[in-house]
């Protein structure tokens, strides 16, 4: 979700539970995540570091707790230097960073709702975990979030009188997406994972086997399309392919795909995923593949970025 989104549902959480005066906090802690967005500077030249990037480590359960403790430090630093009350940061003492965590850990559960997922437990695991009923970040709540901020910039409405009718057009709006994911999830069962797409009535279906993926399509209403199949390995074997797979710019790869195929292609080995490259899922937007130098050495080979 986007960070307008997410500051919104910090400050009405903290409303609700009659804490205004830890709402700055923990809107602080809501945005503070996706200061990753920046991380890709340091990742994208180095493909081991694949895991520092938008919706990377920071947005795990140990990466959440230190961007959390280095906006709490900020908060101090700036009040000893005399650009914010000390004294405010002093009353709110370990209220004050338990708000600020929470927003952060309140990021996260949003977050999870949406794909490609999250890797919760890293550094210890890159695997991504979602709930998946969300195709990524959702524009409609950006609208909606943007309109919130906007009237209440320009003191068109007050908070109090924008907050039940913003609440009740999410809550609507992820009714209707629950809805859709319960459906299809009856109708799908055991054909392959369920991704979702900006229409809410249409869900990609991708299924795999050890030689091949199908990316097939349920549209509510209408049924399953017969899936399109990609064959896992084109021209190398899968023993041939582990060493290919086990380099950074593969995991890269494989770390940002809801599939994953290896290809040889003349003297290269292309490692891609078929799902993004065809544009049935356009986020994550990076690294939809790694060309790799027929039988180089893994520290020379460079990934592509296209």
């Amino acid at each position: 979700m986007d960070s307008f989104t997410h500051a919104i549902a910090a400050a009405g959480l903290g409303g609700a539970l009659g804490l205004p005066a830890l709402v700055p906090f923990a809107v602080l802690g809501s945005v503070i995540v996706d200061a990753d967005a920046l991380f890709s500077r340091l990742s994208d030249p180095h493909p081991a570091l694949y895991l520092f990037t938008h919706g990377g480590i920071a947005h795990s359960f140990a990466g959440a707790a230190v961007m959390a403790g280095l906006a709490w430090a900020g908060i101090a630093i700036v009040g000893l230097v005399g650009l914010l009350p000390i004294s405010l940061v002093v009353a709110a003492g370990p209220a004050g960073f338990a708000a600020v965590l929470s927003g952060a850990y309140l990021h996260v559960a949003l977050d999870w709702l949406a794909c490609p997922g999250l890797p919760l437990f890293a550094p210890f695991s890159d695997r991504k975990y979602t709930l998946g009923l969300l195709p990524g970040p959702s524009l409609l709540l950006l609208a909606l979030s943007t309109a919130v901020l906007f009237l209440i910039g320009a003191r068109v409405f007050s908070v109090a009188a924008l907050c039940l009718p913003a609440v009740m057009i999410a809550g609507a709006f992820l009714a209707v997406r629950l809805a859709a994911f319960v459906h299809a999830h009856r109708r799908v069962r055991g054909a392959g994972r369920l991704v979702p797409t900006i229409d809410p009535r249409r869900w990609l279906v991708i299924g795999e086997t050890p030689e091949a993926w199908s990316v097939g399509e349920y549209r509510v209403g209408k049924g399953t399309a017969p899936p399109v199949i990609h064959q896992t390995f084109q021209g190398i074997s899968a023993r041939e392919a582990v060493p290919y797979l086990e380099t950074p710019q593969a995991r890269r790869v494989r770390y940002h795909s809801y599939a994953l195929t290896v290809t040889r292609e003349g003297d290269a080995i292309v490692v891609a995923d078929p799902v993004r490259e065809s544009g049935l899922v356009r986020y994550p937007f990076d690294h939809l593949q790694a060309r790799l130098p027929l039988g180089a050495p893994p520290g020379g080979w460079l990934a592509k970025r296209p």
